[in-house]
This record gives structure tokens, C-alpha cells and sequence, in this order.
């Protein structure tokens, strides 16, 4: 049964790619004629808007079980020299040349409430994770020929990660580091689709891999034994996006990613059962406001 959903989810978010690829086309031949000055195009300085998107994603990296959620949000994009919001997520330059950038980034992850998880039951909840923390990008290769902007980047994140609950609770949970290689294609042969394929292992302290993988002794059952989570490797995770700017205030986008943990540090634990997981995202978002300064992008 739990097959059978995972692959109808799956069908159903690359028959929305398709449809995205399709009508993005579609719409790309209509503008055939300036296709070539996407390359160069500029963007609103700031941009205000609200957007919604889809999402199924294991309950915690290497869990059994899986979650969909659908999420409306408010956003805002600053496309400043040193501190920007866009597709990448929030950060501030610290330093920026052709080839090095060097900035502080964050990141986010949905919570988990026990009563869901069979192998976390009478357990403490998870709640929303952040992460935050600097990050290295090394381009090794670019190219803005037929390509149009393609490029491959060493990235380095060290991020500091932390728990709450949006009210009252709000706990440090340790460091996570997921050195990754990726490929980014902007506006692919004049389609104006963004693509970036990455891939990238994923090394977790002690602090953080207690919070997905320990059990402690007040915590064992019949089913669940006593775990001492240790610091290490926690997996490797390919991921692949796709998004595309229809007129100036709409943009659609796809992500999937599968998370293989084979070799984990942790996987003996009783909370962690699965080698490979699957989640997808696709959203839309539509810019209510924009600046009439534009910059490039």
C-alpha cells in the first residue's frame, strides 16, 4: 500500500513538471524572437508577493513514514550586492568575486508531531528545525554560450541547527556540514527554465543525530531498544529543480530529491528504518509588489 501511494505521488509531481515543461515551452515560442536577451535580462531590486506549494517528505531523514502538507506563505526577494533572498534562500555576502562567494545562509524543515510516527509513539515531538550558518561557494566551471549561463559549483555549508515550536521552546541541536557539487542551467536554450541538479553527503554532530536517532531509557518498549546516537555520516542527497518566470509576477517550480542512507552511523537505530526516501515539492508564487528599480540578476 505504502508503494503504491509513494508512486502515485510520484507520477503525480512529473505529470506536473511535464505540464510545467509543456506550457513553459509553449510559451518560450511564442518569444522565440527574444529569447536571446534573457541572458542579460534584469530583475526587480525587491519584489513582495505570496506563493503556495505542495510538499511529501519523509517525518525525519531515513523515518518510515511520510507526510504531505500544502503551505501558503508570504515572500519577499532583495537582490542587493550584499544581502539577498531569492530562489537560494536568505543570506548576506561576506565576499564575492568572479569565481569565490562566501556568505551566511539558512535553511528550514517541517515538524513532526509523534502521535504520527509509529516508530517515535510517547516519544517528544519534532518540531521545526532552522539552520543557519556561513557557506563557501567555488565556481570550477561556467559557460554562457549555447548553454546560456550554465554552470558548476563546489559549495561548502557549515550551518548551526536549532529546534522550536513557535511559542515557547527554542533548543540548539547541534551542526550539520553537506559539502555538494552541483550543476545550474538558467534560461536553457533560450526556454527561460532554471535547472540545477546537485548532489551532496551529509555529516551531522552528536547533538543533532541524538535528536533524530537516540532513545534513551524511559523511551524503550517491547518494540523500540535503547539507542546511544554517535556523530558522523548521515546520508547522501541527489536533488533536482526546475522553475520557470511566466510574464513578470508568476513563477512555477518543481523540487525532488532522494536521500539513500546506506552507511549511515546511525542506522541501527530502532527510529531509523528505511535506506532510500523520496520527497517532491512544487509551488507557484505571485509578486503583488516590485520595485521599479531593476538590477542584474
Amino acid at each position: 500500500m505504502k508503494s503504491l501511494i509513494t508512486r502515485f505521488i510520484l507520477g503525480g509531481f512529473l505529470l506536473a513538471a511535464g505540464l510545467i515543461l509543456h506550457i513553459g515551452l509553449a510559451f518560450a515560442g511564442q518569444k522565440e524572437s527574444g529569447a536571446s536577451s534573457l541572458s542579460k535580462k534584469t530583475e526587480p531590486l525587491w519584489e513582495i508577493g505570496v506563493g503556495g506549494a505542495g510538499a511529501y517528505a519523509p517525518h525525519y531523514p531515513g523515518a518510515e513514514q511520510s507526510q504531505f502538507r500544502f503551505l501558503p506563505f508570504p515572500w519577499f526577494t532583495y537582490r542587493g550586492k550584499v544581502f539577498r533572498s531569492d530562489d537560494k534562500g536568505f543570506r548576506g555576502r561576506i565576499l564575492k568575486s568572479d569565481r569565490i562567494e562566501l556568505d551566511v545562509s539558512v535553511r528550514a524543515s517541517l515538524p513532526v508531531s509523534s502521535d504520527d510516527n509509529d516508530a517515535r509513539s510517547g516519544m517528544p515531538e519534532l518540531d521545526w528545525l532552522g539552520e543557519v550558518g556561513p557557506r563557501l561557494q567555488i565556481n570550477i566551471l561556467k559557460t554562457g554560450n549555447k548553454y546560456r549561463n550554465a554552470r558548476i559549483d563546489f559549495e561548502l555549508p557549515l550551518r548551526s541547527v536549532f529546534s522550536t515550536d513557535l511559542s515557547d521552546s527554542f533548543d540548539w541541536r547541534g551542526f550539520v556540514i553537506a559539502p555538494s557539487l552541483s550543476y545550474r542551467n538558467r534560461n536553457i536554450n533560450g526556454t527561460g527554465f532554471n535547472l540545477k541538479i546537485s548532489g551532496e553527503p551529509i555529516f551531522a554532530s552528536e547533538k543533532l543525530m541524538d535528536y533524530f536517532y537516540q532513545v534513551d531509557s524511559e523511551y524503550v518498549t517491547p518494540n523500540r531498544s535503547a539507542f546511544d546516537a554517535e556523530a558522523g555520516y548521515l546520508g547522501t542527497r541527489f536533488s533536482l529543480g526546475l522553475n520557470r518566470k511566466f510574464g513578470s509576477r508568476w513563477t512555477i517550480g518543481v523540487h525532488t530529491n532522494v536521500q539513500n542512507y546506506s552507511g549511515s552511523k546511525n542506522s541501527d537505530s530502532p527510529l531509523s528504518f528505511e535506506t532510500t526516501n523520496f520527497s517532491a515539492l512544487i509551488g507557484f508564487k505571485f509578486a503583488l509588489f516590485q520595485s521599479d528599480k531593476h538590477v542584474a540578476d
